[in-house]
């Protein structure tokens, strides 16, 4: 699979990613009531910091399949935009790295994966400055 982008199927069959933190779900099938666990399949959480990993519903994967993108936000929901992280998490050792973080209090978040290269994409707010005020980043 190195080189390509999964297919959405490839994506259903080998992981979805479900909860609080980073859980990977391996062997995932669909029925009629909604994805399900294929016999035999394991759950495996990748990640175990405080804080809610929320993924955005599409290019969560590298563009190998062997990293997976997400931001870092204070409830375990992601109901509160109040990120300042973006990390990767490699699927096969659970090592997590840093991609990015924001400045001067602005937020980031709803992070993808550039289908093809290795880049990522994501929200970054206003920077808000100690007088309180907000500007635009540049």
């Amino acid at each position: 699979m190195k080189g390509r982008a999964l297919s959405r199927r490839e994506f259903l069959n080998r992981s979805a990613l479900l909860g609080v933190g980073v859980t990977a779900l391996p062997l995932l099938k669909a029925c009629a009531t909604g994805p399900t666990m294929a016999s035999g399949a394991r759950e495996i959480q990748l990640t175990k910091n405080p804080g809610g990993h929320i993924l955005t519903n599409v290019s969560c994967f590298s563009p190998d399949s062997q990293w997976i993108v997400y931001d870092v936000r204070s409830d375990k929901e992601g109901s509160v935009f109040d990120g300042t992280t973006i990390e990767q998490v490699n699927v096969n050792t659970g090592e997590v790295k840093v991609l990015s973080e924001s400045k001067d209090s602005a937020n980031c978040g709803v992070v993808t994966y550039h289908p093809k290269e290795n880049k990522v994409l994501f929200i970054l707010g206003a920077c808000r400055r100690k007088s309180g005020d907000t500007h635009a980043t540049t």
